[in-house]
């Protein structure tokens, strides 16, 4: 065998059967840098056991035992707090408080618009006065917007135009 086979029994030694410790020592005595490898790893291995067999000395063990449980007890403290953000960031809440708005707009809304327009007077300090009829507005209003999407629509719409190009004219004849 190569030295490279013997190298992970060198590491392993102390877990090999009888007969693999036999063959590996055998090949101790002939290789010189394979004798070296064992050496060092009897050497760091006895280092770790050392190590692992020290017991650690805590200097004050009530306080390292006093700041663990504080610790703990601010964390539970956040997570607390933490509940009610993460309740208001989760899909479902959002969605939910979305759809409600959506509503409450829809319905104050059709509210706005059912209710008939009522005409207000204003008086103004000049001793002049001023009808503010928002029923004559409103209706005034939709004729213009009404007769301006006539007016863009057949300024723009010949059967030569592609229906971008319609689309384009639209936008800049609502402008």
């Amino acid at each position: 065998m190569k030295c490279k086979d013997f190298e992970m029994n060198i590491y392993l030694y102390a877990e090999l059967s009888a007969e693999e410790r036999a063959k590996v020592e055998e090949h101790l005595v002939s290789c010189a840098s394979c004798h070296q490898l064992f050496l060092s790893a009897q050497h760091f291995q006895t280092l770790i056991q050392k190590v692992a067999e020290d017991r650690v000395v805590i200097r004050n063990a009530a306080l390292l035992t006093h700041q663990i449980i504080d610790m703990t007890l601010s964390a539970k403290a956040r997570h607390r707090g933490n509940t009610l953000v993460q309740f208001f960031q989760s899909n479902f809440i959002k969605y939910s408080f979305s759809v409600v708005s959506l509503l409450l707009v829809m319905a104050f809304s059709m509210e706005f618009f059912s209710e008939p327009l009522t005409e207000r007077k204003t008086e103004i300090n000049s001793g002049a006065s001023i009808v503010l009829d928002a029923a004559q507005f409103q209706k005034t209003f939709f004729k213009y917007k009404e007769k301006r999407k006539r007016t863009a629509l057949t300024a723009c719409y010949t059967p030569l135009q592609t229906p971008s190009q319609v689309a384009a004219c639209l936008k800049n004849q609502m402008k």
